[in-house]
C-alpha cells in the first residue's frame, strides 16, 4: 500500500496519438478553389490570347513583308524586260522605216533624217547590249551564262540586227551617191530579216516576261525562244 505523500510515477509505456495536420489540405483545397475562379480564367485566358496574338501578328507582319519583298522584285525585273523590248522593237521599227524610205525612193533629206535616227538607236542598242545581257541573267536568277542570253547576242544581233544594219548602211551609200538601193536591199533580204527581227525578239521579250513573272519555266521559255529564232 502506498504512502499518501508518494506520488504516482508517470507510465513509460503510453503512446501520445499525433492529430492529423491539415494545413496541406486546406492549401490544396484554396490553390483548387483559385484555379477555378472565375476571374482568374479571364486574366489567364487574356494573357495567353495576348501571347499567341503578338506572336500572330508578328508572324503575318514577316509573311507580309516577304510578299512585299518578291513583289517588288517581279515588278522590277518586268520592267527591265520591258525596257529590253522596247529597245529591241525601236531598233526593227527604224530599219524598217529606213527600208521603206529606200524602196519609195523618198528624197534625200527624209533618208538622211531616217538615216540618224537609224543610228542613234543602233549606238543607243550597243551602248546596253552588256547590261542586257545581264538583265537576262537577272531574270532567270542565275550567274551562269544561258541559252536566251546565247540567242539574243547570236541570233536576234549575229543572225539579223547585223547584217540587217550592213544591208541598210550599203543601200544608204548607194541612195547618197544617186543610184537605186532597192537592188540592194533585195539581195541581201531585207524583208526577211526585219520579219525574223520581229519573230525572234517577241519571242525573247514576252517569254522573258513570263519568266519574270514565274509564269512559265526556263526550259519552256528556252523551246519556245528556240522555235522563233533562226
Amino acid at each position: 500500500m502506498s504512502s499518501p505523500d508518494e506520488k504516482p510515477s508517470p507510465a513509460t509505456d503510453e503512446k501520445v496519438t499525433p492529430v492529423p495536420a491539415l494545413t496541406s489540405s486546406v492549401d490544396e483545397h484554396r490553390d483548387w478553389a483559385l484555379l477555378r475562379h472565375p476571374l482568374f480564367i479571364v486574366i489567364v485566358t487574356f494573357a495567353l490570347s495576348g501571347l499567341l496574338g503578338v506572336a500572330f501578328s508578328q508572324w503575318l507582319s514577316a509573311r507580309v513583308q516577304e510578299g512585299q519583298r518578291i513583289r517588288l522584285e517581279s515588278e522590277a525585273r518586268k520592267d527591265a524586260v520591258q525596257a529590253l523590248s522596247r529597245d529591241i522593237y525601236e531598233r526593227r521599227a527604224r530599219a524598217e522605216m529606213l527600208a521603206s524610205s529606200f524602196r519609195r525612193g523618198a528624197a534625200l533629206d527624209e533618208i538622211k533624217e531616217r538615216k540618224r535616227q537609224y543610228d542613234d538607236v543602233y549606238v543607243r542598242w550597243n551602248t546596253n547590249h552588256q547590261a542586257n545581257l545581264f538583265l537576262v541573267r537577272e531574270v532567270l536568277r542565275s550567274d551562269q551564262y544561258s541559252f536566251i542570253e546565247s540567242v539574243l547576242e547570236f541570233t536576234l544581233v549575229g543572225k539579223i540586227f547585223r547584217p540587217l544594219d550592213v544591208c541598210l548602211t550599203s543601200a544608204f551609200d548607194v541612195r547618197a551617191n544617186g543610184g537605186d538601193p532597192a537592188p540592194i536591199l533585195d539581195q541581201c533580204d531585207a524583208k526577211r530579216l526585219l520579219q525574223e527581227a520581229l519573230d525572234c525578239g517577241y519571242a525573247i521579250s514576252d517569254e522573258l516576261f513570263k519568266l519574270s513573272g514565274g509564269v512559265t519555266q526556263q526550259g519552256q521559255a528556252a523551246e519556245e525562244i528556240g522555235s522563233k529564232c533562226p
